[in-house]
């Protein structure tokens, strides 16, 4: 997984909002910390279940997955110590990055200003911010056997598999050594909601509906998979 499908996967957990300027924010953040912890780019030192000390400093690597990685930083953001930042990724309307990476908060958290990252991301991302793996979060899990009389475009996210068919998911998710197969359907869309453009292709963890938009699969707290429209 890398710090794109990550931030994507955890705002559809925590249920925040999927923006994109969201996605870049939590991409600088991670680009500043530079991390090796597992499964933690934003180097938070929230306890979880299965967390080992990666540094002196009390970061965490989250051994369970992604998952106990985002709800570790979930937690974090919660805390009290950063109302700034966790209004920005509840907020509903227009937010910019650069509001984010030039908050005090980061201070505290202990990133400091990565203004200069949002705006690399935003320039083309010539160093590959986007890209760049999270550590711990693994590569896709085993391929899944064909499903018959389909030949869809299949997308890794973690250990889970996605699978266009007509205007629902199919999803297969690795667990205990078995593919476990269920779709999802993708929800209705309000009248009046804006024609949503294709994000660039190879994304893992998306899908294009027959309309032609697209939606990001992720993870939401309690394991529950779902659909957002991607902005």
């Amino acid at each position: 997984m890398n710090r794109r499908e990550w931030a994507i996967g955890f705002l559809g957990y925590a249920g925040f909002p999927l923006q994109a300027e969201k996605v870049t924010a939590l991409v600088a953040q991670a680009s500043k910390e530079d991390t090796g912890a597992l499964c933690n780019p934003l180097a938070t030192t929230e306890p979880s279940p299965g967390a080992t000390e990666y540094n002196s400093a009390g970061v965490k690597n989250y051994t369970l997955g992604a998952a106990s990685g985002w709800g570790a930083t979930l937690a974090t953001f919660r805390n009290g110590d950063y109302p700034t930042l966790l209004s920005f990724l509840e907020a509903t309307g227009s937010v910019s990055a650069l509001t984010y990476a030039a908050s005090p908060e980061l201070d505290t958290w202990g990133t400091g200003n990565c203004v200069a990252f949002v705006n690399e991301i935003r320039g083309g991302d010539p160093q590959g911010y986007l890209g760049r793996e999270v550590p711990g979060t693994g590569p896709p899990g085993p391929t899944p056997e064909e499903v018959p009389m389909l030949s869809p475009t299949v997308f890794a996210f973690g250990q889970l598999h996605l699978l266009q068919v007509s205007s629902s998911v199919l999803w297969h998710k690795w667990h205990d050594h078995e593919w476990h197969n269920e779709a999802i359907p993708l929800p209705a869309i309000p009248t009046g909601s804006p024609q949503l453009s294709p994000d660039p292709p190879g994304l893992l963890g998306t899908v294009e509906d027959t309309t032609g938009r697209v939606w990001a699969v992720t993870q939401a707290q309690g394991g529950s998979w779902v659909a957002t429209a991607v902005p």
